[in-house]
């Protein structure tokens, strides 16, 4: 791959996890920088950041984190790969020329994890990756292998007691995994709330965005949105409205089907996501006593 070599230099060495000079390593008080543009994604980061004793500072594309990183210092960079603008392999490349910045640990957050594009994740300049939606083991993982010694997490919070009122709630739900969405979220049952509702608030509209984007023949635009909603969903438990944003994804990726056909897809997409909002909405607003 073009330029491995020079990037080589460029990543962070090994002595860099325990503090060795470079951008950040503050002791007992990392700083941790998040580049994400989903919100759904943004929120999980952010509660499971928190449990671990961090406050993370949160952009939404690569230039804003470059310009960030020139400007203050910081102990680690959570960086999505795929964001408009400015996506997060040309962000970390930028990053790596700045004063210091060949030192500081930059994370690829990817829904891709196949080999290809931790290649090329690693010939961007990443020091390494996880696969998106983040699990809050592998958070925790990260974040013990890349701050600085004694500026690692604190003790993990607490899970919160077992809502099995929420349980009940969210039952009428179809296709929606509970279990599997509250192991999503390391077993937090006031956090899995939190995320479906904010999936629902983020969501409203989704299906028919993406048939507009369709409607201007932005075919990248669908695979796009379909990309970033498969992640989440995935994560929350909503494994078959996930497999079906992925197919759309690939087929507009392959330009496989014809307009009309995904024009179908989409449509039924819209109807199946429609439904699911509708369910959630009326279970997350059921008293949490409603048998």
């Amino acid at each position: 791959m073009a330029g491995n070599a020079n990037n080589q230099d460029s990543r962070p060495d090994e002595g860099s996890r325990n503090g060795s000079p470079g951008i950040g390593t503050r002791a007992g008080n990392p700083r941790v920088l998040v580049a994400e543009d989903h919100p759904v994604s943004i929120d999980l980061l952010e509660h499971l950041l928190r449990s671990a004793g961090i406050s993370p500072v949160v952009v939404v594309n690569g230039l804003d984190a470059v310009a960030l990183v020139a400007r203050e210092s910081w102990d680690l960079v959570l960086m999505d790969v795929q964001m408009p603008g400015m996506d997060g392999m040309e962000a970390t490349r930028r990053i790596r020329i700045l004063p210091g910045g060949a030192h500081l640990p930059i994370v690829a957050l990817t829904a891709a994890g196949d080999d290809e594009q931790r290649a090329a994740c690693l010939d961007a300049g990443f020091s390494d990756f996880v696969a998106k939606p983040v699990k809050p083991s592998e958070l925790l993982r990260l974040l013990a292998r890349w701050l600085p010694g004694d500026a690692g997490p604190a003790a993990t919070a607490r899970p919160e007691d077992p809502a099995h009122g929420l349980r009940r709630r969210l039952a009428p739900v179809a296709h929606l995994d509970f279990d599997l969405g509250l192991a999503g979220v390391g077993g937090m049952p006031l956090v899995f709330q939190r995320m479906l509702e904010r999936f629902v608030e983020v969501h409203q509209a989704g299906g028919t965005r993406s048939m507009d984007l369709l409607d201007r023949s932005d075919l990248a635009g669908v695979a796009r949105w379909m990309h970033a909603f498969s992640g989440p969903a995935t994560l929350l438990g909503m494994t078959d409205l996930a497999g079906f944003a992925g197919r759309i994804d690939r087929a507009a990726r392959e330009r496989a089907p014809a307009q009309a056909a995904l024009g179908e897809a989409l449509a039924s997409f819209q109807a199946d996501l429609d439904r699911m909002l509708a369910a959630l909405r009326a279970a997350l607003a059921a008293s949490p006593d409603t048998p």
